[in-house]
């Protein structure tokens, strides 16, 4: 067949019953950039392909703004006009939009996530169909059924359930559509069929509500593909040319790799719900990556020599965004040296030996995995940052637009440091960060230059254990919710004690903490240090309208000339309607005889833990004279001796940290 021949069928509730949409059990308290990311990369890492050797798994997010041709190109994949199920129309709120409506737009936004080196969605198309797993004549491992898994089934079979996998209910892919407003998306796959022969398949996958129409029933989900000859009803995935026709269509990478093709997955999220400049967008999802996928993306783990298991490619636009290496990430080294420590068992010895911990179970007995402590080093590196994500930023932004959508943060912690990353061996899944001080109290210790490490044991039957109280998301352990299936199973025990160790093991820390005193852990240096990060100005947000004490500085630069240099004080900040404008107080800080005109520069960099932020012209100077003049843009002509009376009002239209400056210009034109 060919594409003008795609059809859109919903699917009838069958007789014996079946899943109903509109209810997913799936919620975590992350925000979807975070929930989007844990998923995605769980999912490409239980499909990676062992025939890659030691080649890591790609994987990456691409976003696009699809108009022209290529909307047109979109626009003929999703011939959904007729779909029913949808509580949402173009004049309507809430509910799901239309899918029909999210492409009528002259430009259409899409997120483009892919893996490959996995084994792509292999097997039978349809669900219910016994199948040997086999690639061109020999075994395929990791050969579950996985089209029909994620394409037809809700939930994952118990037997599929290990062998380092980190998923255990088969429901976290639901947040690829979850992400979409319409609930649909595309997907393309290169793998092996169910005879075990390379194939490339497309099929779209629209989600929205039950509905009834004739006196039928149906589920709210809606396929995109082609009619099977023998079941009408049934839509399959379009094969070999025409899936590859499709793919030409949409904006999908390459499955070459390293000059040969690769098997691997491509899902196209329609009209997701991102909704700010796309470079904005894509920082939040470079911070989701760095916060919760780091263990994968770090080398030395697996072996003392062997890379990472994952890289991590991210682009809007054909405009890379780059990911740090853990180990070059200041907020994350202090974690990737620690996780480094546990797998190699390097402890630190007396007098510090408190700080490495084994976490174990007397009965029965059973190491269960190790925890170590570490100094996570001086807090000048402690730039936190969370693009456009942090509480502050986001309750300025609802209070000062209540139609502007909730931005989630990354991590639900405000400081990168003071947490604990408990982490599941075999998966490498780093489940959640435990705190060191509880929410909300303050303890009587500095923990925030302090980071743990929490690594379970080597050990099937551990790793069984934390596997089976884990939520759908992945992102605790609940005792409770294993159920004791045999006499000698300890699964629910193993769990149980691994949380009350590290509690205990936390507390005991904490008191060590007490003994060795303040010197330990930094002193004036730390005090220092978080005047610096003060200084750093919000694009939303900033200091909230307070004012700052008197004598302290905004952490700017101060940059020396032959007339003097200038300290910069931060009076207040308020938002605006482009964004939020800083008001700064100058003074002249080193004593000069010399007077007359001088010219003053103002200029910054946007900042964040990896380095600059490219500014693209977002920020803007205004001046304001003793006598009340104002001056638009950076330079300002004006006398040594009225430096102290003016007043620069710096205005930011995007989400970054800022750091100003202001330099007097020498006659020559130097600094």
């Amino acid at each position: 067949m060919s594409i003008d021949e795609l059809v859109a069928m919903s699917e009838p509730m069958p007789p014996t019953g079946g899943f109903i949409e509109g209810s997913n059990p799936l919620s975590a308290p992350l925000g979807l950039h975070s929930l989007l990311v844990r998923e995605s990369v769980q999912n490409s890492w239980d499909a990676r392909d062992d025939a890659r050797g030691d080649r890591p798994v790609t994987f990456r997010i691409d976003a696009w703004d699809l108009d022209g041709d290529r909307l047109d190109d979109l626009r003929s994949l999703m011939p959904v006009d007729h779909l029913a199920g949808f509580a949402r129309d173009a004049d309507a709120t809430g509910g799901i939009t239309h899918p029909a409506d999210s492409i009528e737009h002259s430009s259409v936004r899409t997120l483009t996530i892919s893996d490959r080196d996995t084994v792509g969605l292999c097997g039978p198309t349809t669900s219910g169909t016994a199948w040997e797993p086999v690639r061109e004549g020999v075994e395929l491992v990791r050969g579950q059924p996985r089209f029909a898994n994620f394409v037809r089934n809700q939930g994952r079979a118990k037997k599929d359930i290990g062998h380092g996998d980190g998923g255990a209910f088969g429901i976290g892919k639901s947040v690829l559509w979850l992400a979409s407003k319409c609930g649909t998306i595309l997907i393309h796959t290169r793998t092996s069929d169910a005879d075990g022969r390379p194939v490339e398949r497309f099929i779209g996958v629209v989600h929205g509500h039950d509905f009834a129409s004739d006196e039928h029933r149906f589920t709210g989900r809606h396929f995109i593909g082609r009619a099977d000859a023998e079941q009408p009803r049934l839509i399959q995935p379009l094969e070999g040319a025409d899936a590859a026709d499709a793919r030409r269509r949409l904006p999908i990478p390459s499955y070459e790799k390293g000059g040969i093709q690769v098997f691997g997955t491509s899902i196209v999220i329609i009209d997701p719900y991102m909704s700010d400049d796309w470079q904005d967008e894509m920082l939040r999802l470079r911070d989701a990556v760095r916060w919760q996928v780091w263990p994968k993306l770090l080398s030395g783990v697996r072996s003392a020599t062997g890379g990472p298991d994952m890289t991590v490619h991210l682009g809007w636009n054909n405009n890379a965004v780059p990911v740090p290496d853990p180990t070059q990430d200041s907020e994350i080294v202090p974690y990737a040296k620690t996780l480094l420590d546990c797998v190699r068992d390097r402890s630190l010895g007396e007098p510090d030996s408190w700080r490495d911990n084994i976490i174990d179970c007397q009965r029965p007995k059973k190491v269960l995995g190790d925890l170590k402590f570490r100094r996570a080093g001086t807090v000048d590196e402690n730039v936190f940052h969370l693009t456009g994500a942090t509480h502050d930023l986001d309750r300025q932004r609802q209070d000062d637009d209540p139609g502007s959508h909730e931005v989630d943060p990354v991590v639900p912690f405000e400081a990168p440091w003071g947490q604990i990353a408990l982490i599941r061996r075999e998966p490498l899944l780093l489940v959640r960060y435990e705190p060191l001080a509880e929410r909300g109290t303050r303890p009587s210790v500095d923990a925030s230059v302090e980071v743990g490490v929490f690594l379970s044991a080597q050990d099937d039957e551990v790793e069984a254990a934390l596997t089976r109280a884990e939520p759908p998301a992945h992102d605790d352990w609940i005792p409770a919710q294993i159920r004791k299936e045999h006499r000698k199973d300890y699964s629910k025990t193993y769990t149980r004690v691994t949380l009350k160790r590290l509690q205990n093991a936390k507390s005991n820390f904490l008191r060590k903490l007490r003994d060795v005193g303040p010197g330990h852990i930094g002193g004036p240096e730390q005090e220092f240090a978080k005047r610096i990060s003060r200084g750093l100005l919000a694009g939303f947000g900033g200091a909230g309208g307070q004012k700052r004490p008197r004598g302290q500085t905004t952490g700017g630069k101060r940059r020396q000339s032959a007339r003097g240099s200038v300290e910069l004080r931060l009076v207040t900040s308020r938002p605006t309607d482009d964004g939020v404008a800083h008001e700064l107080a100058l003074k002249l800080t080193t004593k000069t005889t010399v007077d007359g005109p001088v010219t003053l520069c103002a200029s910054g960099s946007a900042r964040d833990n990896v380095g600059t932020l490219d500014l693209d012209g977002t920020e803007s100077f205004r001046w304001t004279t003793a006598a009340g003049d104002v001056v638009e843009g950076p330079t300002l002509e004006t006398t040594i001796g009225e430096i102290d009376e003016l007043a620069l009002e710096v205005t930011l239209t995007r989400a970054v940290r800022f750091r100003p400056s202001v330099v007097i210009a020498d006659d020559e034109g130097g600094d």
